[in-house]
């Protein structure tokens, strides 16, 4: 890799690390479910009337738009909405690759060596410390994290979808599975939130920042540079990167203003080393 793709593999994950906080900032003004609905939105219109399907099938577009716009965004949200940090967050959610790896064994048929296995069952016990410690917390720390949890499987079952489809062109795909989730989200926004008319009316230069930050920046640029990377390098050396995510997502809450307790930052110590472990592990063996 020359100098310059290492350079934006590393602005693009400190971007996605940014939006945990863009997230959180939108929080403030946006009920979750219509936050996230109006994201998609702006992700969709107006380039689905100007980029092509590249062949994809509607049935990895739709598995796509509600496992990975729906459930995961939807359920982040919300997760964030109810208390969960930025910075847990950004850490938690790295449970899908994880789960994406469990998936493709199962369904997939794809091998998990031992080095990989160690790696899931050092995160285990980083993601058991976060559990615990929201469970003596309070009742919604408890939900919260949970929440995440569950949108990080959700990612994980997306990752299987776009796996299994022949053909898929990352750019597309984000924009037009970003049709999907708009209207399952809404309608959820209509029976479980309230305000939400006052909220669009009271939109000010804060909020539209955030809406094209979490769509424009975050989501098409980061996509679109992200799997240019990918084509020009190869996932094995671009996958890596996404390791900073975490990384730069507790170092951006903690300027924020966010704290951690000392359980959340020692288990959030532990599932990183996991995921380190799990993700460059065996190179690393290779390399020696």
């Amino acid at each position: 890799m020359n100098n310059r793709d290492i350079s934006l593999a590393i602005l693009i994950t400190f971007l996605w690390a940014l939006n945990f906080i863009v997230i959180k900032i939108g929080l403030e003004s946006f009920p979750p479910l219509l936050f996230s609905a109006l994201r998609f939105i702006l992700c969709a219109i107006p380039l689905v009337f100007f980029i092509d399907r590249k062949g994809m099938s509607f049935k990895t577009i739709i598995g796509v738009g509600f496992f990975l716009g729906f459930i995961k965004f939807g359920l982040l949200f919300v997760g964030m909405h109810l208390g969960m940090t930025a910075a847990l967050s950004s850490v938690v959610l790295q449970v899908q690759t994880f789960f994406t790896a469990i998936l493709a064994y199962f369904i997939l048929k794809q091998t998990l060596s031992l080095i990989k296995i160690s790696g899931m069952i050092i995160a285990f016990f980083g993601i058991a410390g976060m559990f615990v410690d929201r469970l003596n917390n309070t009742e919604i720390g408890f939900y919260s994290f949970s929440l995440i949890v569950i949108a990080g499987f959700a990612w994980a079952v997306s990752n299987i979808i776009t796996n299994k489809s022949e053909k898929v062109e990352p750019f597309s795909l984000v924009i037009w599975m970003s049709l999907v989730p708009p209207i399952p989200l809404f309608i959820l926004s209509y029976f479980f939130e309230t305000n939400q008319i006052v909220v669009l009316m009271n939109i000010g230069f804060k909020e539209i920042i955030v809406l094209l930050y979490t769509s424009g920046i975050s989501t098409l640029f980061g996509f679109a540079i992200w799997s240019r990377l990918i084509k020009e390098n190869g996932a094995s050396q671009i996958a890596p990167f996404s390791l900073l995510v975490p990384v730069f997502g507790v170092a951006l809450s903690y300027i924020y203003g966010e704290t951690l307790t000392l359980i959340e930052i020692i288990s959030s110590l532990v599932m990183f080393i996991g995921l380190i472990v799990f993700v460059i592990g065996e190179r690393f063996l290779k390399n020696k």
